[in-house]
């Protein structure tokens, strides 16, 4: 069973700032991280 989030404009665009913020402040590598555990809770 596949899960799918979606997200509003505005949710978009606040985890693109969010994202942005934690490149900016601890790297890319950690912003990735974040995102990916994000995605992982999409999918569960």
């Amino acid at each position: 069973m596949s899960n799918i989030c979606r997200f509003t404009v505005p949710a978009s665009r606040d985890i693109e700032n969010i994202i942005d913020y934690i490149a900016g402040d601890r790297g890319l590598d950690a912003a990735e991280s974040y995102l990916k555990k994000i995605n992982q809770k999409c999918q569960t």
